[in-house]
This record gives structure tokens, sequence and C-alpha cells, in this order.
């Protein structure tokens, strides 16, 4: 109601837009989870919620689908059990979780993906033809 109540810039709104969906989003791929936000945050989905999206998920029960706020994932029933995310807490006080491994741990390289030669078509494998 607010942008029909008093005048908005379209421009600021959009700039907005992007850096709160690509910011946040890049922070939920990062896999890091930041002390000032924990795992077992009441409101807010975090980058361990979004782990669990792509670790546990399958095709009938998604969890953890809401971008941000947990309201979507609570009012829709896709909350995960507590006990995982309450696991990763203990984990992270113990310090087994800590910015030290995440760096330490091997990350894809993705550089080859901007090479045009890379989305050439010849490499692309064609399905098998069935024969009639």
């Amino acid at each position: 109601m607010l942008p029909c109540l008093f005048p908005v810039n379209q421009d600021m709104m959009f700039l907005q837009y992007i850096i709160f969906f690509y910011g946040y989003g890049t922070y939920l791929h990062l896999g890091y989870e930041w002390q000032c936000i924990p795992a077992d945050h009441p409101w807010i989905n975090t980058s361990f919620q979004h782990y669990l999206h792509h670790a546990i998920s399958i095709k009938n029960k998604p969890y953890h689908t809401g971008f941000f706020f947990k309201c979507w994932d609570q009012l829709f029933g896709t909350m995960h059990p507590d006990g995982v995310v309450k696991s990763a807490m203990v984990a992270q006080t113990r310090g087994e979780r800590s910015r030290e491994i995440w760096e330490k741990t091997a990350k894809p390289d993705y550089s080859v993906l901007l090479s045009p030669s890379f989305w050439a078509p010849s490499n692309f494998k064609k399905a098998p033809q069935k024969s009639a």
C-alpha cells in the first residue's frame, strides 16, 4: 500500500530488489553460517536451511522453500524437523563448522563455464536413438 500512498522512485525500488535478491541469494549459496544469523533463527531462513533445501528435499516433499522469511515454510509445512538444525548448532559451537574448516573445503572450479568452447554443441552427447 505504501507505493500507492507515497511517491516511490522506481529505479531505487528496483535497485533495492536487486541488492536484496542477489546479495541474500549469494549468502544462501555460500554454505557458511554467519554468527549474527544462527541456523535456528525463528524468522529468517539461513544458509544451513538452504543447504537442507538442496540436500534432503525430495520430489514430493520439499523443505525450506521460502527464500528469506520462514513464515512461508511454516504456513505450507515445509520446515524440516528441528533435530537436524539443532545438531548443526551443536557442531558449530564445538568448532566442527568453523570458518577455517569451510575455507579448507574443496570448491568446484566453475571457470570452465566462461569458455565459449565449453558451450559448443560438440561437447553435448546426444541421447541414443531407439530403433522402431
